[in-house]
């Protein structure tokens, strides 16, 4: 009896399942398969023969023939253990097929098992754009662990719950490089920043995101001084440095990212793009060594940058700091017009010894308490020299002689001050007979002679200066002022 008349006559009416199990023994060949599976297609029939049919070759038999989506369902409601599994995979390798098979196998192990199979990206692709599930999606990048692998996982999940699923199971720095290698814009370098808090993460992905974009996408969501710390540790160029910085402008984050860059190249960056008042603060109560400050005070050159770093730095070692660096004109007038205490003038003047300089704290220092914390520093003749440059006016003059009383500082000071006006600025305050001696020393010419006799009237003062004017020159000079009596 041919095929054909079991296909014509007997096998419609074989219904019975253990009539088509009877027929299925006996009809093993491929062909003769064949021939039944065209003839039984309800879901009943197509059980019955997988029940039989469990060999590769036969399932492979079956798959040749059932190919709509009904047909395939029927299979893999029967065929469930991972051999089975990988046997209906190696023949349904169409998306339309391999979705099919998706919607029934939803098990870790029947996705482990489907995963095992395929492996092109685009059966990969046909995979996750059904399995869409944390759980699912957990299954599949337990499986598909290269960067190839990864790399089409990543260009198919793009949802941020989605990322955070594969971001959840890929955590070594090699796995994490491949995803950040493909996400790219900030939403999903957030979403990826929601889930690697720890350093080493951070680190990985400060690794591959070096874009200024990057960089600030990483640095909106890493707030944490740990965050902070473990972003700086890798950003270390002036380019990074400046990106961080354009983010980071709270005083707390300034902070932290000064904690971390210390040395002037790094402070050079920071101190490029923080120049507010607030801003210049937070790095000032961080950089404290002499080698910080000089390194800020070789970018704040203002004025008013300046006024900032002094209204911070007030004790004598951060003031000798900045007078080391501020040596112009203009940054001295900057620092004497915050500066004014007698401490702080102190400091200054420990610096500042040079005639110009001098010359420009003086210009600044003009009050009788200035004026005196400058002349209890400044005691050389050079320097007493360059004070009675500028102070010039009777008060000024009177505040230097009630400091300089020394026979050598009053000398220095009248052989500066030699106007009439002058001398009598001086005589008015050195009236004791030393003084007196001191004065007559220098003041030889009858001018002078004649500027201390209209001063020095009394009988005591008088014969202090007839004391010293002993030549027949300067004796004149007295007598032609002293005519009266008296």
């Amino acid at each position: 009896m041919t095929l054909h008349f079991w296909r014509a006559a007997f096998l419609p009416e074989a219904t019975g399942e253990n009539l088509l199990h009877c027929l299925s023994s006996f009809f093993t060949s491929p062909t003769r398969f064949h021939c039944l599976s065209s003839v039984y297609t309800s879901p009943t029939h197509i059980h019955c023969l997988s029940s039989f049919y469990t060999s590769p070759t036969r399932i492979h038999c079956l798959s040749s023939f059932y190919t709509s989506p009904t047909y395939i369902h029927c299979l893999s409601s029967f065929y469930t253990s991972p051999t089975h599994i990988h046997c209906l995979s190696s023949f349904y390798t169409s998306p339309t097929h391999i979705r099919c098979l998706s919607s029934f196998y939803t098990s870790p192990t029947h996705i482990r098992c489907l995963s095992g199979f395929y492996t092109s990206p685009t059966h990969i692709h046909c995979l996750s754009s059904f399995y869409t599930s944390p759980t699912r999606i957990h299954c599949l990048s337990s499986f598909y662990t290269s960067p190839t692998y990864i790399h089409c996982l990543s260009s198919f999940y793009t949802s941020p719950t989605h990322i955070h699923c594969l971001s959840s199971f890929y955590t070594s720095p090699t796995r994490l490089h491949c995803l950040s290698s493909f996400y790219t814009s900030p939403t999903h370098i957030h979403c990826l920043s929601s889930f690697y808090t720890s350093p080493t993460r951070i680190h990985c992905l400060s690794s591959f995101y070096t874009s200024p974009t990057h960089i600030r996408c990483l640095s909106s969501f890493y707030t944490s001084p740990t965050h902070i710390r473990c972003l700086s540790s890798f950003y270390t160029s002036p380019t990074h440095i400046r990106c961080l910085s354009g983010f980071y402008t709270s005083p707390t984050h300034i902070h932290c990212l000064s904690s971390f860059y210390t040395s002037p190249t790094h402070i050079h960056c920071l101190s490029s793009f923080y120049t507010s008042p607030t801003h210049i603060h937070c790095l000032s109560s961080f950089y404290t060594s002499p080698t910080h400050i000089h390194c800020l005070s070789s970018f704040y050159t203002s004025p008013t940058r300046l006024h900032c770093l002094s209204s911070f730095y007030t004790s004598p070692t951060h003031i000798h700091c900045l007078s080391g660096f501020y040596t112009s004109p203009t940054h001295i007038r900057c620092l004497s017009g915050f500066y004014t205490s007698p401490t702080h003038i102190h400091c200054l003047s420990g610096f500042y010894t040079s005639p110009t300089r001098l010359h420009c704290l003086s210009s600044f220092y003009t009050s009788p308490t200035h004026i005196h914390c400058l002349s209890s520093f400044y005691t050389s003749p050079t320097h007493i020299h360059c004070l009675s440059s500028f102070y010039t006016s009777p008060t000024h003059i009177h505040c230097l002689s009630s400091f300089y009383t020394s026979p050598t500082h009053i000398h220095c000071l009248s052989s500066f001050y030699t106007s009439p006006t002058r001398l009598h600025c001086l005589s008015s305050f050195y009236t004791s007979p030393t003084h007196i001696h001191c004065l007559s020393s220098v003041y030889t010419s009858p001018t002078r002679i004649h500027c201390l006799s209209s001063f020095y009237t009394s009988p005591t003062r008088l014969h202090c200066l007839s004391s010293f004017y002993t030549s027949p020159t300067r004796l004149h000079c007295l007598s032609s002022f002293y005519t009266s009596p008296t």
